[in-house]
């Protein structure tokens, strides 16, 4: 006769004592012992899987499954009286036996959905608007699985879960078919949507009923309603949907408890019976969340299309509404807020469906429309230009906006990266990069403030131009600070205050930086282009400089508004000023300097001069080319023999210093009474550069005066 369950248990009992011996298992009678065991245990399984799928077929067929007996299988006649009897002896076999088992039972109830041909390709429930046709089916086949063989089958076993798994695999097979069929549908995207959307609800389902409340694993999605919109928790639909989670969940936990019961019956039962549930809990099970609804995401290119079609739209449409938003920090142009918001929907509708293939390939979309956006902000700037190379009035004020547009696309981007990355599927992370796209944005924010200062510089070119036409050599008096000077005054005062008024401190800092580095160079060319210029033009180019210095260092804080707390010129850029501004008053008093005393006030004065220097201080000067001559041999033979002059010349300055310390009439002191009427002028003058037009003729007379005086000292 054939007793299964003694025969199982018996061979339990011989594979425990075969585990003492597995340090001899190269020993020959050991292994043929071994071998002996396993081809008993294969017969065995053979046999038992055989009787179990006997039994089971007259369990389905009865009503109650759990509670049917076989009365025609006596004793020894190789059958199972029941179902459950059937279970137990399966899982003594141990877990290979058991798993061969499940899957025969998995394939025993999915076989109707492979023959049914409502489902095969061209069937009526096949495309892909048909979809939940499919999910009817299968839950009205786990209903009747659990509602049969919930107390039959081991909980351990997790039948229900498998067929979960083996269904969407199967329908994920089944659709690859259908979206690669090139079939029109599939252009579609409301229909593509809609599948989606389905497939994902039904994992979700699933995923509550048997891995339960997962948020890291796809739960975190909004659930959707046939429309693909997210349903609001508070409606109706929402609220009935939390209520189906809840029962859900109920049932998973259900079973965890009925898992755990079926576990501690198995370890009740031997060592075969342990292994066996053991082995089934060691191989974890695939997650529901992506099995089905991950096969769109390669043929999702015209949900892509889409939305690149309606992020044209919207861009085409907020630009042709643009206006400047003023209630944030900055003023910034409402185009760019609204991009970015679009872009925000947009991630959190693809993410809603997909995180995967489709989300990183809309991600390239965002980097596409971004990168457009930066060429409207180009335009933007050559259009506010007008094509004319002065800025039209008030020009400055739009290139403004374009910077803090900038500014605030590139702050925003990396926060764009970073919600993508959170977003987006573990192996698409590390392919996220929108660096590039931050760089053109800054590379927009350096072109508009170069707009800004060639807008400036055009305003004061005019300017600029008429000085460079005055004839310096002919000048024979000094006056107050010429015209040239009092219209660049205005053309600052007019321009800088609305820069001012709508940069960020650090970008109103940086044009102050890049006008100071463009016109301080320019006008010391403009001096240096002089053919010549006369001991007076000198003292009134110098009288013009002083005036130039105090608007640029004040340019900071030109436009400041009235109650506003003083502002601070940066040091970095005073000393720039300074610097660069009094190499143009160091080149002028040496153009004013007598030749006799040329080459020893040069070496004072401009220590790190050169030949070349001095020479075009002499060609300022209009000294003819054998005077130049001259001097350049003195300076040259002091260079040369520097260690043997060094005496005379410590000498020499000497005298020089004690000569400047000889009181109002040497050098120190005529400089300082320069100084003092130069000082006396600028009082007379106003302290604001507002007021450098108004100077006044006692001003002009006491700055007459002082250049007097600095003359005689040169002399």
């Amino acid at each position: 006769g054939r007793h299964y369950k003694e025969a199982s248990h018996l061979l339990d009992a011989v594979s425990q004592l075969l585990t003492h011996f597995e340090p001899y298992a190269n020993i020959p009678k050991i292994a043929d012992l071994r071998s002996t065991v396993d081809t008993i245990k294969q017969d065995l399984t053979d046999e038992i899987l055989d009787a179990f799928n006997r039994v089971t077929d007259l369990a389905s067929s009865s009503a109650d499954p759990d509670s049917f007996v076989d009365t025609s299988a006596s004793s020894g006649s190789g059958d199972f009286a029941s179902l459950g009897e059937a279970c137990l002896v399966v899982d003594a076999l141990g877990p290979k036996a058991t798993k061969r088992q499940i899957a025969a039972i998995i394939k025993e109830h999915l076989a109707e959905y492979q023959r049914l041909p409502d489902f095969q390709k061209g069937g009526d429930s096949a495309s892909l608007d048909q979809i939940d046709r499919r999910f009817a089916w299968f839950r009205r086949l786990l209903r009747g699985v659990e509602t049969k063989y919930n107390d039959v089958f081991p909980a351990h076993w997790k039948i229900a879960h498998r067929l979960v798994l083996e269904f969407l695999s199967q329908t994920k097979s089944q659709l690859l078919e259908v979206l690669g069929s090139g079939d029109p549908e599939m252009e579609n995207v409301t229909i593509l949507l809609k599948a989606l959307q389905k497939s994902i609800m039904f994992e979700k389902d699933m995923q509550l009923q048997f891995e339960g409340d997962d948020g890291a694993n796809g739960l975190a999605r909004p659930d959707l309603d046939e429309d693909g919109n997210s349903i609001d928790p508070r409606s109706a639909m929402g609220i009935k949907r939390k209520y189906e989670r809840e029962k859900l969940l109920a049932q998973k936990s259900q079973s965890d408890a009925a898992v755990a019961a079926s576990r501690s019956l198995s370890n009740g039962l031997g060592s075969s019976s342990s292994a066996s549930a053991k082995g089934l809990d060691d191989e974890p099970l695939p997650s529901i969340i992506g099995m089905l609804s991950s096969v769109f995401d390669p043929f999702m290119g015209p949900y892509i299309a889409l939305e690149r079609k309606n992020m044209d739209d919207m861009v085409r449409k907020v630009i042709a509404e643009e206006q400047v938003e003023e209630g944030g920090a900055l003023p910034v142009y409402t185009s760019s807020v609204q991009i970015f918001a679009y872009i925000k929907n947009s991630i959190k509708r693809c993410t809603a469906l997909t995180s995967g293939q489709t989300f990183f390939n809309l991600h390239k979309e965002f980097k596409a429309c971004l990168a457009n956006y930066v060429e409207i902000l180009r335009q933007k700037m050559t259009t506010a230009a007008g094509g004319s190379k002065v800025l039209p009035e008030g020009a400055e004020k739009d290139i403004c906006y374009v910077v803090n547009t900038a500014e605030y696309c590139s702050d925003t981007v990396p926060q764009l990266e970073e919600m993508v990355k959170s977003k987006i599927d573990q192996p698409y992370q590390d392919k996220i990069e929108l660096s590039e796209e931050q760089d053109m944005f800054f590379d927009v924010i350096a072109a508009a403030i170069k707009a800004l200062v060639k807008g400036l510089e055009s305003q004061v070119e005019g300017s600029c131009r008429t000085m460079g036409n005055i004839n310096w050599g002919n000048v024979e008096m000094v006056g107050e600070e010429n015209a040239y000077v009092r219209t660049i005054n205005v053309a600052v005062l007019a321009y800088v205050p609305n820069c001012r008024a709508v940069l960020s401190s650090l970008y109103f800092r940086n044009f102050c930086d890049k006008f100071a580095a463009a016109f301080i160079p320019a006008f010391l060319n403009l001096v240096l282009k002089q053919k010549r210029i006369s001991e007076e033009g000198t003292q009134q180019l110098l009288l013009d400089v002083y005036n130039l210095k105090k608007m640029m260092l004040d340019l900071p804080r030109i436009g400041q508004a009235e109650g506003e707390a003083e502002i601070s010129v940066p040091m970095s850029y005073r000393k720039y000023v300074e610097k660069h501004m009094t190499k143009i008053e160091k080149v002028l008093k040496l153009v004013g300097t007598p030749a006799v005393m040329l080459v020893e006030r040069f070496r004072i004065m401009w220590m790190d001069g050169g030949m070349k220097e001095l020479q075009m201080v002499m060609s300022l000067k209009g000294m003819k080319k054998q005077e130049q001559q001259t001097i350049l041999e003195t300076f040259g033979g002091g260079v040369a023999t520097t260690a043997a002059a060094a005496p005379a010349s410590s000498a020499s300055s000497s005298r020089a210093a004690a000569g400047a310390g000889g009181g109002g009439g040497g050098l120190k002191g005529s400089t300082e009474k320069a100084s003092a009427g130069l000082e006396k002028a600028g009082a007379a003058m106003g302290s604001g550069v507002n007021q450098a037009a108004a100077m006044s003729k006692k001003a002009a007379a006491g700055m007459k005066g002082a250049m007097g005086d600095l003359s005689k000292a040169f002399r």
